[in-house]
Order: C-alpha cells, then structure tokens, then sequence
C-alpha cells in the first residue's frame, strides 16, 4: 500500500481497496434511496447534515455494508476509532464542488474519502498562501485530511 503526503494533513492512498470490494461497495451503495435536496445526489448515514440550516440530526448506525471498509481503516492504523457520519456524494462529469472548509465543529476529523466509479481531480489550496495541490483520485483510493481552518478542497 502506497502512501503519499502531499500537503500537511493530507494522506493519498490509492488502491486502499480492490476492485472486488470497489464493486461491492458500488452495488450496495446504488440499492439505496438517494436524497436530491441539493444538486447533486446523496446518502447520509449516522448523522444528517442539513445544509440549509448547517444542523445535525441522527438517523441511525452506519449501514452494514460499510462495516468491513471501517475496520480495515482501523486495522490499518489509519482511524482510531469508527466513525458516526458517512455521506455519499454522487458527482456527474463536469459537477464539481466549490472550496470549501469541512466543519470539524460537528464531525471532528479525520474526513475521509474513498473515491469510486471514476477518477476526478480535487485540488487542495492553502488559506494563508498560494500553494495549490491537485491530486488525481483514482477510484479505490482512499484520501484522508486531518482537516486543518487552513486547507480547502474542490473538485474540478
């Protein structure tokens, strides 16, 4: 497994996941409702973060398809414990999102991403200079970003 440290607090792993798993994910992921309150569809599981009005609301545990892929990461060493929040975001080619700050206010950290389906291109920039990173996610990857008031991602 591959680690890559690209920008301070951030970690790149591609191929975290086999192609196996990666499908499996998929097809667990798609027999799932899908909310379309935003432009872009999602799933949120443990917590819900209403975007409106930026409050949390529980739902229940975390789906038991992604049991297996939360304790790899924390056999990994990667997570010290397992996390109460997942979403899932389905981006179209072409949809991106704009910069943004995660709120590590409501979630703590770390954020954690597992990139699937198809590649896309995030870059990270830094608040206080002009430091631009932009990092192809591969599907299988996994990203994780302790997140830091001074780091923003977006999608292109």
């Amino acid at each position: 497994m591959s680690n890559h440290n690209l920008l301070s607090g951030l970690t790149y792993i591609p191929d975290f996941i086999t192609v196996q798993q990666h499908n499996e994910l998929v097809e667990s992921i798609d027999q799932n409702s899908w909310s379309s309150q935003i432009k872009r569809r999602v799933q949120q599981y443990g917590y819900e973060y209403n975007y409106k009005s930026k409050a949390v609301n529980f739902l229940g545990e975390l789906p038991n398809w992604s049991l297996s892929l939360l304790e790899k990461l924390q056999e990994s060493n990667l997570i010290a414990q397992k996390p109460n929040q997942l979403i899932v975001n389905e981006y179209q080619p072409g949809q991106g999102i704009l910069g943004h700050i995660d709120s590590i206010l409501n979630f703590g950290e770390p954020v954690i991403s597992i990139s699937l389906c198809s590649p896309c291109t995030m870059i990270f920039s830094r608040v206080d200079s002009e430091e631009r990173v932009p990092i192809l996610l591969e599907p299988g990857s996994l990203l994780i970003l302790r997140v830091r008031q001074d780091t923003i991602g977006s999608t292109v």
